[in-house]
């Protein structure tokens, strides 16, 4: 049976045409890229002493990529792991390495394969993931032929299948996220490129309309050249072939590299020429990594879901634009609407340099135009660019001109020779993952560290494993204290609200209501005395603070006090007064340090309510007192505890 995760052998004859080549031991396999481009990767067998065994593993991958047409990345990583583990059985078993086979018990190929699995990781840095994954991608291959009915395993081999992996999986470092200033830099920087690419495509276009058929009018006008480029007149090789040496070139035909950016080399003069040429028409792979740049910083997605957007992902709103996002690895297709507001893009807290996001694609889709025509991509991508392929055949020349999307990764074209080009330095490794990120910390502190707000592109599990750690992590801690501390504080000034004679008499009145949170009803029942505790009235005496909820209070009167419910009318004044008295009296009996930890708040609200009180009512309450021999009310369980 397959282990989970792999695909259970068909064992169907693939058509003639889609088996892979094979030539001796040098196997061609055919693999397809997400743009639908054919790649082919080469597996050479021929060098081995172990031939049959490399020649074994070679057959499983083959099979294996007509199997499951994995992407060309992770079939690379299959033949690193073979090739690896063949050169190790070169060097290890020495005259028997002709004889090793998957199949024999003798010479015992799982012998060499421990060996290699316990000598992988030492290859690597310490804590790197490659050595895990190109065992278990090796092993694989061996799992896979066991499940062929013509194709035998040894007893050794199978054993060593049932067993786990002795390679540890390692870990990865989670990548800091840009400074404020790094992103300001960075986000200038791609502007700055941006503008540079018009004026080179503006450029590209008085040539065009200044030119001539190059065939009748002339090679060495580089007017002549683009304009055959562009109407389609003439191909890359063509002109290759059509021109001398750079050493006969005119100026005006030399002054094209410093126009484009394209750094001459004499012996690659002619390609290099063909390479400037076309970029006067189309953006190249390196143009473009300026506007993922800027879409990742304006919207704050996945580089993936921004770098393959196509026409009909996009939709221009008033007063912004409309995306349809889709996340290849989580699977997920997302709509977001981006709204400018004051020049910036509102989704996120930039840095004030030019992020609107509508304004970003529609100067991407207008400088790609011309590439986009031409493109013969499978999709409607917006990030197409022009390439002027490499002819194999000869060391110096060149291809046809071809139009692809946007590869973010690649040499000459990467983020990395980008940012040297635009002359941008960042403290760490240039890693556009390290651009989210910092919109996720932007996210963080705008949402106040609630995590189910900032993770709203993915879930709250992939937030906490990939983001919630470094400046992240120090804002949502900061935010959890500050939210526990304002809790904390609201509940030590919490007190009740003091009204005198003229405020309870408006106490009715719809404005006096909202104010204070109020309905009708609790405001009659409180002026009625209906709602009495004792040293003062409450709103509603079932949704205390510190009783369930639907309860009666447990602590009226006793922490009246100390609750935001209390409202403290003229007619409470005397028993508040003999509150007070009592109070005083504690303080006298108790340990100060007891009293403080008991007593202290509500004898501090107590004073903060009283001084709110005019002198007039306070000298009536207390002639009120002498003329009715008012006594303290308070339950009779409350006098053991006073008296402890």
């Amino acid at each position: 049976m397959p282990r989970r995760g792999e695909r259970s052998r068909d064992f169907t004859e693939p058509a003639e045409e889609t088996r892979p080549s094979r030539l001796g031991g040098l196997w061609e396999l055919e693999v397809s890229t997400a743009h639908g481009r054919k790649a082919t990767v080469r597996v050479d067998t021929t060098g081995f002493a172990c031939r049959r065994l490399a020649d074994e593993l070679a057959v499983e991958l083959a099979d294996y990529v007509e199997l499951k047409r994995p992407h060309p990345t992770g079939v690379f990583a299959y033949r690193r792991g073979l090739l690896d583990l063949c050169s190790f059985v070169d060097r290890e078993a020495g005259e028997q390495a002709a004889a090793c086979s998957l199949a024999r018990d003798e010479p015992d190929v799982s012998f060499y394969i421990r060996e290699w699995l316990r000598a992988l990781p030492g290859q690597f840095e310490e804590g790197s993931t490659r050595p895990y994954f190109l065992s278990t991608m090796t092993l694989s291959l061996i799992r896979f032929r066991g499940q062929h009915p013509e194709r035998a395993l040894a007893t050794a081999v199978q054993r060593l299948l049932t067993t786990a992996v002795p390679v540890n999986r390692g870990g990865t470092r989670e990548l800091e996220e840009f400074t404020r200033a790094e992103k300001r830099q960075l986000v200038r920087a791609a502007w700055k490129d941006i503008r540079r690419l018009k004026e080179r495509l503006a450029r590209g276009r008085e040539l065009v309309a200044a030119g001539a058929d190059p065939r009748t009018a002339g090679w060495m006008d580089p007017a002549n050249l683009v304009f055959g480029l562009a109407n389609g007149l003439i191909s890359p090789p063509d002109i290759w072939s059509a021109l001398p040496t750079h050493t006969a070139w005119p100026p005006e035909l030399k002054d094209i590299f410093e126009v484009t950016g394209v750094r001459f080399n004499p012996h690659r003069g002619r390609y290099l020429l063909t390479v400037a040429l076309a970029s006067l028409l189309y953006p190249r792979n390196i143009d473009l990594q300026a506007f993922r740049v800027l879409l990742v910083a304006a919207t704050g997605h996945a580089p993936e879901e921004v770098a393959y957007l196509t026409e009909d992902d996009v939709e221009f709103v008033p007063g912004g634009v409309r995306l349809r996002l889709v996340k290849r690895r989580a699977h997920k297709i997302r709509y977001r609407e981006f709204k400018e507001m004051g020049g910036e893009t509102r989704i996120m807290h930039p840095d004030r340099a030019g992020l609107r996001a509508g304004e970003i694609l529609r100067t991407l889709i207008e400088v790609t135009a011309g590439a986009r025509r031409r493109s013969t991509a499978k999709k409607p991508y917006l990030f197409i660019r022009a390439n002027v392929i490499p002819n194999t055949r000869g060391s110096y020349q060149c291809g046809d001109l071809s139009f692809r999307p946007f590869e973010p990764v690649g040499r000459g074209g990467g983020l990395d020779e980008w940012a040297e080009r635009a002359g941008v330095v960042v403290a760490g490794k240039m890693d556009i993952r390290r651009l989210r990120k910092s919109t996720k910390v932007e996210k963080t502190i705008a949402f106040r560290g609630v995590v189910s707000d900032a993770a709203d592109d993915h879930t709250e599990q992939v937030f906490w494993g990939h983001y919630a750690h470094g400046t992240t992590l120090r804002t949502m801690a900061g935010h959890t204290i500050t939210r526990a501390q304002q809790d904390w504080l609201e509940r030590a000034l919490a007190g009740p609200v003091v009204l005198d004679e003229k405020a309870a008499g408006h106490l009715g009145e719809p404005e006096v209501l909202d104010s204070l949170g109020l309905d009708a009803r609790q405001a009659e029942a409180i002026v009625q005395g209906e709602l009495d505790m004792g040293v003062s009235s409450c709103r509603n005496p079932y949704q205390s603070p510190y009783s369930p909820s639907g309860e009666l209070c447990a602590v009226a009167p006793l922490r009246c006090l100390e609750c935001r419910n209390a409202f403290i009318l003229p007619s409470n004044l005397p028993q508040l007064l003999l509150f007070a008295e009592h109070l005083e009296g504690l303080a006298a009996r108790l340990d100060p340090r007891v009293f403080h930890q008991s007593w202290g708040q509500s004898r501090t609200n107590l004073r903060a309510a009283l001084a709110d009180v005019l002198p007039a009512d306070l000298e009536r309450a207390r002639q009120q007192i002498a003329d009715q021999g008012l006594k303290l009310q308070l339950p009779l369980s409350s006098f053991t505890e006073f008296d402890s």
